[in-house]
């Protein structure tokens, strides 16, 4: 990594407060919790607080791709290609995909995680050998170091309870699927949210009937996006916003496509010639913006609710 060219300033400007290792650590309020449980005076119990927001995010990951699976199935059947005209699908394609992501990486940081505690330390033999899945290298005398280093801050972080601590340790780069899983989280919560009240407020009265899928699209989305929101330790950026206004552009343009080429509009009161247009045009980027706040409020208010216990991050890519 040393070799390589500094990002931007733009990219730093938006991608540069969260650590590689945020996008697997739980959140102060699990870490609290920990502490409170006495599990607070050891690497590996630290270590160990990944293992709940795995399991989790492989429950939801295998909860989400089912549901879009047999949903995509069900509309091809019925509908033929339209499954992804429906702002819905296409949100909870997202929360898929975030899913997904969130528990790959989770495993690749479990399984790094593993070898370099299982590894010995062997000082004749300094050569960086990839595994089969090219995760990590085999550790060096630097990586050694750094590891007992770590070790030595950690302990009387928890010993003394000393919970104000600076944050250490070396920010890599975020990679590709790191700042696609991030902005995937930040959309999936805005929109799961913002779907389920508008569904919930004014479209629930034009369905024909009690439909379980649409319940499980906007109830059950937003329940497993708030839950992985207070067990992980991602946040919101204000500047990130801009990506869920882009969202919805382009998600007008895939309607107006749709409109242009088969004169139907996927949902009423996208029809720019009614007068709802010149509300719910400027209420849906409004709507947006409201619940990426509030989304952000939560982050928030779960890192202040319950103190940090802060330590040494062990820096890993993966």
């Amino acid at each position: 990594l040393s070799g390589m060219a500094p990002p931007c300033s733009c990219a730093r400007f938006y991608w540069a407060n969260l650590s590689v290792d945020s996008f697997v650590e739980p959140s102060p309020l699990i870490k609290r919790i920990a502490q409170k449980a006495g599990l607070h005076k050891s690497v590996v119990h630290v270590r160990s607080l990944r293992n709940p927001l795995l399991i989790w995010r492989g429950i939801s990951a295998l909860f989400c791709c089912s549901v879009l699976l047999v949903s995509l199935g069900l509309s091809l059947r019925k509908d033929g290609a339209k499954f992804f005209l429906f702002y819905t699908n296409i949100s909870f394609t997202i929360l898929s995909i975030y899913f997904l992501l969130a528990l790959i990486l989770s495993i690749r940081a479990y399984r790094v995680t593993n070898k370099v505690r299982s590894t010995p330390y062997d000082p004749d033999n300094l050569q960086m050998e990839d595994d089969d899945d090219n995760l990590l290298t085999s550790p060096t005398r630097d990586m050694h170091d750094h590891i007992e280093e770590m070790h030595d801050s950690l302990v009387p972080v928890f010993e003394t309870g000393n919970i104000n601590l600076p944050r250490k340790g070396v920010i890599l780069p975020l990679r590709w699927h790191m700042r696609l899983m991030w902005l995937a989280f930040e959309l999936s919560f805005t929109n799961a949210l913002f779907l389920d009240i508008v569904f919930w407020t004014l479209l629930y009265r034009l369905q024909p009937g009690f439909n379980v899928w649409g319940l499980i699209m906007h109830g059950a989305n937003f329940v497993f996006i708030v839950v992985e929101l207070m067990l992980n330790s991602l946040t919101f950026v204000y500047f990130h916003f801009i990506f869920q206004v882009m969202y919805q552009l382009l998600y007008g343009v895939i309607a107006f496509s749709w409109f242009f080429a088969s004169g139907l509009w996927v949902y009423p009161f996208l029809d720019f010639t009614s007068i709802l247009a010149l509300v719910f045009y400027p209420g849906m980027i409004l709507g947006g913006l409201v619940c990426f706040l509030v989304g952000m409020g939560l982050t928030k208010l779960r890192d202040r609710a319950q103190p940090h216990i802060e330590y040494t991050h062990v820096t890993q890519d993966f």
